[in-house]
């Protein structure tokens, strides 16, 4: 998939959920911080949708929005920019409404899907996609943002009822663990299986024999999920420098790109002096 790097993959709760409704019609939005996994995300679900629905891989296309020259191009024509995918892979498709020079997508003879990733920096892009969407029936559209605020405010308010919204968080525990040692992981299954089922009003009382070797590994592994957390990039790494550097990289880009844009902030300095206290 171009434009997308393979990394090592966990495969996220979340996947099985946007599967489910990968057949419908309706956009589907991934919405989560950055670097939560949501690019490696749209990887596997391009992925799934060549092994498991036996999609022709050239009628997937990603798009990445931080490259400003795409950001320009689809803002000034939404429907020509998407009609040029379908003529660049020599694709036929009908103009319902007669009139070629307008900018009406009329009925594609193929079922397409578009990836549109870091979508929030389309200016008016809940207005763009709602007119695509209503354009283009037979295009499916996935889209990943960022911002939540800005993916929510300028966006999805556009989109009621042409939109599933879903939320990409980073690893939880168990997510976290899956990238340890098998054992481990698997010991965490057996006794989280057998709490949830207590806590869910099973009629069995829960027996937990908690293994000496594997309790000390899991608190362990609790440990450094509660001081390092959950982003990907970091959880993966065994390196405690190298996880310092990526969660110091992503907080200054939350705070130089992100809140700071978005907030329109003009005292940069003041802002992260209160960010550092807090």
């Amino acid at each position: 998939m171009a434009g997308l790097k393979m990394n090592k993959y966990v495969k996220r709760k979340i996947q099985t959920e946007i599967e489910k409704w990968i057949d419908r019609p309706e956009i589907l939005a991934i919405r989560g911080p950055r670097q939560s996994g949501k690019s490696t995300l749209l990887e596997h679900i391009h992925l799934f949708l060549i092994k498991e629905k036996s999609i022709k891989k050239e009628n997937i296309f990603y798009i990445n929005f931080e490259d400003k020259s795409k950001q320009n191009n689809f803002s000034k024509d939404p429907a020509q920019y998407i009609k040029s995918y379908f003529k660049s892979n020599g694709e036929k498709y009908k103009d319902n409404n007669h009139h070629s020079d307008l900018n009406i997508a009329g009925k594609v003879e193929k079922k397409y899907y578009f990836m549109l990733d870091e979508y929030q920096y389309i200016k008016d892009g809940g207005s763009k996609l709602k007119f695509l969407y209503d354009s283009y029936k037979d295009v499916k559209f996935i889209i990943t943002g960022s911002s939540s605020l800005e993916l929510t405010s300028k966006t999805i308010k556009y989109l009621v009822g042409r939109v599933f919204l879903f939320e990409l968080y980073q690893f939880d525990f168990e997510e976290f663990l899956s990238t340890k040692e098998n054992n481990i992981y698997n010991y965490y299954k057996d006794i989280s299986g057998i709490v949830n089922n207590f806590v869910n009003l099973k009629p069995e009382k829960p027996k937990i024999e908690m293994d000496t070797i594997f309790g000390q590994e899991l608190e362990k592994y609790f440990n450094e999920f509660c001081i390092y957390g959950g982003y990907p990039e970091a959880a993966i790494s065994n390196n405690t420098e190298e996880k310092k550097i990526i969660l110091e990289n992503i907080f200054k880009t939350y705070i130089e790109k992100d809140i700071i844009d978005l907030l329109r902030i003009k005292d940069d300095l003041a802002f992260k002096n209160i960010a550092i206290l807090l």
